[in-house]
């Protein structure tokens, strides 16, 4: 019986388990538009923005109740630390004027796997907290900062 018991909490237990891995993904294809504008090891990640790079980061500068994550913001270095959970993950931005628009790269500085929903949460952030619009990664990568222009 104790087995039974055991099993019938097992399979009632997987599409439990399903959503919650599942949620933070579709959320976050969601939130982009299904652009893909990151690496597959999501270490970096690729924007547009509707302003300059001051405005952004001056944006960056105001926290407030409503930021989907906790962060540091290394305004002279510029980088930003999220924080969530007891795990940290240090990322380096990058900007680029290409013909009359501010493109954003925020690069994961050192490689970890953490278990961590960070990265499926980075993406949501910088849309909401200073507008940016997600933009296709091989596009970014060949286009905006080729090391050919």
């Amino acid at each position: 019986m104790e087995y039974i018991v055991f099993i019938a909490l097992l399979i009632l237990s997987i599409p439990l388990a399903l959503f919650l891995i599942f949620k933070p993904v579709m959320e976050d294809k969601k939130v982009r538009n299904n652009v893909t504008n990151s690496d597959p090891l999501t270490q970096h990640y690729c924007f547009v923005l509707d302003c300059d790079q001051s405005k952004a980061i001056n944006q960056l500068s105001i926290h407030n109740a409503r930021d989907t994550l906790k962060y540091t913001l290394d305004t002279d270095c510029l980088t930003i630390v999220f924080s969530r959970l007891g795990v940290s993950i240090d990322h380096q931005l990058s900007f680029y004027v290409v013909e009359n628009k501010t493109y954003l790269k925020v690069s994961r500085i050192k490689f970890m796997h953490s278990r961590s929903n960070i990265p499926l949460m980075i993406n949501r952030f910088f849309i909401e907290k200073i507008g940016a619009l997600p933009v296709d990664y091989t596009y970014f990568e060949s286009t905006i900062c080729s090391p050919l222009k």
